[in-house]
């Protein structure tokens, strides 16, 4: 019975007071940004060269997307996000996933 609650509460404040996509965007710079150190470090100019590229665009998105309360698209949602349109989700997310 009690493992039933906790599941139920847990669920239900995930439904509710989930993260943000700016939570999950910074998360993945974060980690973008240390792979990029490596690579350079490790003197591997291309892979270094492409993180930094991916960590540039990543700044971009998260501007756009800073404040927004939106949580991230599902599977389903994500498949209808037309390539390139990074205003998509701002635009028409409902903040549910």
């Amino acid at each position: 019975m009690v493992f039933f609650l906790a599941t139920t509460l847990g669920v239900l404040a995930k439904l509710f007071w989930g993260r943000s996509v700016f939570y999950y965007l910074s998360l993945i710079y974060h980690k973008m940004l240390h792979r990029a150190a490596d690579y350079k470090r490790d003197n591997d100019v291309e892979r270094s060269a492409a993180a930094e590229s991916y960590c540039r665009d990543l700044e971009k998105i998260m501007s756009i997307y800073r404040g927004a309360l939106l949580r991230p698209p599902s599977p389903k949602q994500l498949k209808d996000i037309p390539y390139g349109d990074l205003r998509y989700w701002l635009d028409r997310g409902t903040g549910s996933a």
